[in-house]
């Protein structure tokens, strides 16, 4: 993830990242309760990657 990226996490799994570098917001309404199979950084990381950083 770059390092200008920060996520809120919200009720069971909701998530909002936003990555300046990428001009890019990401939203996840999705439902994981604990013990899923959903880690945000983890997870999130291929997605922020397919889109290339904005030039200086």
């Amino acid at each position: 993830m770059p390092e200008d990226a920060f996520y809120m996490s919200g009720y069971d799994g909701q998530v909002v990242a936003v990555v300046p570098s990428r001009d890019l917001v990401v939203v996840r309404l999705g439902l994981s309760r604990n013990g899923s199979d959903w880690e945000s950084a983890r997870d999130l990381a291929p997605l922020v990657n397919a889109f290339p950083a904005r030039a200086p």
